[in-house]
């Protein structure tokens, strides 16, 4: 009886992780694609949030907490990379 409960608490929290990673992912593609004009790569975070604060830090936290997703999807299913730096001004 423990071992099926345990079992159900790894399987739902390993859907979860898969259905948070997959929200979150596609969310920032699409962004991506309509609101910045197209790009191969991603933020976990709304684009309008980030650029606003200038800070990438919980896009960051998302993007380690993600990373075995996001390789899965990159190998399998041909997915882009999460952004890892952004230039916010060129002074």
């Amino acid at each position: 009886m423990r071992s099926m409960a345990l079992a159900v608490v790894v399987l739902s929290l390993g859907i979860a992780y898969v259905e948070s990673y997959y929200r979150l992912s596609r969310r920032g593609m699409q962004e991506m694609e309509f609101e910045v004009g197209g790009s191969e790569m991603f933020l976990y975070v709304p684009w309008n949030d980030a650029a606003r604060a200038r800070d990438l830090t919980r896009h960051h936290q998302l993007s380690m907490l993600f990373t075995p997703a996001n390789f899965v999807d990159r190998n399998l299913f041909g997915g882009p990379h999460p952004i890892r730096g952004v230039t916010w001004d060129l002074e």
